[in-house]
């Protein structure tokens, strides 16, 4: 790493770190180690200043939206928290797409539903589109939604 690189990065208040225990670092960069513990990739202290401002939106869930992603299976939770991130974080949640809609009927739980496969997802969007609350989330099996196991009338 240059020289210049880590003096910018200790006038910003961050310092190189050494890569594991036991390996040192001089001022040009250099990692002394041996092994696998001699790479060239270096960790640095981050900001947390930097990760919220490259987050645009923000997706919180409730208590029994976090039970069923728990109970749910490795494959179907990672088909939900990606549908999650691409149509609620990525994108618009407020704007209209075939999977992506306000409910037609009024809901004391949730104003909106996702769909990813046979999966639902109900949020409501606050702050013009920057805060999504995920309220409840359940698969939908024929014509029935069940949630947390247990067929669910919304």
């Amino acid at each position: 790493m240059p020289k210049r690189r880590i003096v910018e990065l200790r006038e910003r208040g961050l310092s190189p770190a050494p890569v594991a225990a036991g390996d040192a670092a001089d001022d040009a960069g250099n990692i002394s180690g041996v092994g696998r513990n001699a790479v060239a990739v270096r960790r640095f202290a981050r900001s947390s200043i930097v990760l919220r401002w490259a987050v645009k939106r923000r997706v919180e869930f409730t208590s029994s939206a976090l039970r069923t992603l728990a109970s749910i299976g490795k494959v179907h939770r990672r088909l939900v928290l990606d549908g999650i991130r691409v149509h609620l974080i990525d994108n618009d949640p407020l704007e209209i797409t075939q999977n992506r809609f306000p409910l037609k009927r009024p809901s004391a739980y949730a104003e909106r539903e996702l769909r990813l496969d046979n999966w639902r997802v109900f949020y409501t969007v606050v702050d013009d589109g920057v805060l999504a609350f995920v309220n409840l989330m359940g698969e939908r099996r024929g014509n029935k939604l069940f949630l947390e196991g247990e067929e669910f009338g919304l």
